[in-house]
């Protein structure tokens, strides 16, 4: 496997930030979430959709689809 230097940094990078809140995600979770406050840009959310099927699932597609 070769290394690559991207995903190296980023490993770097991952640990770094774990050491720095002693492998505590929620600390982790918190300090993110206060950064994002402070900034001024706006948070866009969206809502989340469903996607239709064409035709309803019946016993005959679900045995089709095993």
């Amino acid at each position: 496997m070769t290394n690559d230097p991207i995903l190296e940094e980023l490993h770097q990078i991952r640990e770094q930030l774990a050491a720095k809140f002693n492998y505590d995600v929620f600390a982790i979770v918190a300090d993110i979430q206060a950064q994002e406050k402070k900034e001024d840009r706006p948070l866009v959310t969206l809502n989340p959709h469903r996607i239709e099927t064409e035709e309803p699932a019946t016993e005959a597609t679900q045995k089709r689809a095993a």
